[in-house]
């Protein structure tokens, strides 16, 4: 049988998950690839029911999924699904007992990481941060560590609630000691750490491992793309410890990256570090650059700081703007609909695999702009933009700021399945 190309994106993961479970309930390790037509159409409808708020539908779904006890992948997502509806209907007592089953599951390490994530979530939205600590602490003990920003934060405000940061450092320590210390490991480390040290309040210490990762990633030797990716997230978070030398000098990195054009939030932090040096005619300079960018769908945030230059009378909102700069919230929710692209047939003909990230704002409508694709081959580009840029994501409820939800990541796997 000749090979058949394949895409997965991170919010479809969880329908390619199976887990098969013993009857003397020793589960067998997960196999992520495989589930049934049947099954994935079912995951895929009940996610969709469950964010627009068709609850009768979704829990029908989820039982019906979970009712399937000789195929775990639908038992894991059932449970998943019904546990999400239940927690934001606040009944939380049955969303953390879906979530401990799912605990029960053994699962691979390309699976685990999701649907520890989907528990945490549960467990600190229902405020039971012992079992999120444990969560944590199982994932770190088993020698993993977060793979996104996300987790990280989610897994060191549980720690910070239950006093056990030192136990997680400590199992830190113990993996630097024991795992291989490739970059990315290397990479996610300094970021949990980072996490860590900054729910204790600890700025000082949270910007030297900041600066200990950017002396690292200088003496690297990782492909363009890489560097990018995580210069971009040490730049947010200098700017969330007041570090703004190092962010600027963060800036100075991704310029020098001739690859990737940089980003509308890129010339805010320019203007803004201007603005806060006085330099206001460099100020309006690159406010008129993010303006080119983002055209029509220019942030309100410009509008903030270009009142502030003009030294005209502040609203609270552009107050709020103006003393925040550029730190932006982390953007935890999925899209309305799942991306689709397509692999390209030439790639697919010639056996290439790759990954990709793609960067991407969100205006307050939904909107997705400013898409940026980074690739580990240059073939999965253009598919993987022209799939995200069809996607759109919830409206900002009409209480909270307008504001356009900035470099929201998502990633996409390119592989040829059998």
């Amino acid at each position: 049988m000749k090979n058949r190309p394949a895409v997965r994106s991170f919010a479809a993961f969880l329908s390619l998950v199976v887990v098969t479970v013993t009857a003397n309930a020793q589960p067998e390790i997960c196999d992520p690839s495989v589930m049934t037509a049947s099954e994935s159409r079912s995951a895929l409808q009940g996610t969709e029911a469950e964010r627009s708020g068709k609850t009768e539908k979704a829990l029908e779904i989820a039982a019906r999924l979970v009712s399937d006890k000789n195929r775990c992948a639908a038992t894991i997502r059932g449970l998943i699904l019904r546990a999400n509806v239940n927690a934001s209907h606040g009944n939380f007592q049955a969303a953390i007992a879906d979530a401990d089953k799912v605990g029960t599951y053994q699962l691979t390490s390309e699976s685990r990481q999701f649907y520890v994530l989907a528990r945490m979530r549960i467990y600190n939205a229902a405020s039971v941060f012992e079992k999120a600590s444990e969560t944590a602490m199982d994932l770190l003990l088993g020698g993993d560590l977060p793979g996104s920003r996300t987790m990280a934060a989610l897994m060191a405000k549980a720690f910070a609630k239950t006093g056990t940061s030192g136990d997680a450092i400590q199992a830190l320590i113990t993996q630097q000691q024991t795992q291989p210390n490739t970059l990315d490991r290397v990479k996610n480390m300094a970021i949990l750490r980072y996490e860590i040290v900054s729910a204790q309040g600890n700025s000082e210490l949270a910007v030297a491992i900041l600066r200990n990762l950017s002396e690292t990633l200088a003496k690297s030797e990782l492909p363009a793309h890489k560097v990018w990716l995580i210069e971009r997230t040490l730049l947010q978070l200098y700017f969330e410890q007041g570090a703004h030398e190092d962010a600027s000098a963060t800036l100075d990195v991704l310029a020098s990256l001739k690859e990737y054009k940089p980003r509308s939030s890129d010339y805010f932090a320019r203007a803004w570090l201007a603005f806060k040096a006085d330099d206001l005619n460099g100020a309006k300079d690159w406010l008129e650059r993010m303006r080119k960018t983002d055209k029509k769908e220019a942030d309100v945030r410009a509008d903030a700081l270009t009142a502030a230059i003009n030294g005209e009378m502040l609203t609270e909102l552009y107050n709020s703007i103006v003393e925040t700069g550029p730190v932006y919230p982390i953007v935890d929710e999925e899209p309305n609909e799942f991306p689709l692209p397509r692999y390209p047939k030439r790639a697919a003909q010639t056996g290439i695999q790759g990954d990709c990230q793609i960067l991407f704002d969100v205006t307050p409508a939904g909107k997705v702009i400013n898409v940026q694709a980074i690739c580990s081959h240059g073939a999965f580009r253009v598919p993987s933009e022209k799939a995200i840029r069809k996607i759109s994501f919830p409206a900002l409820p009409s209480n909270v700021p307008q504001l356009n939800r900035i470099d929201v990541t998502y990633p996409m796997t390119y592989r040829l399945g059998i």
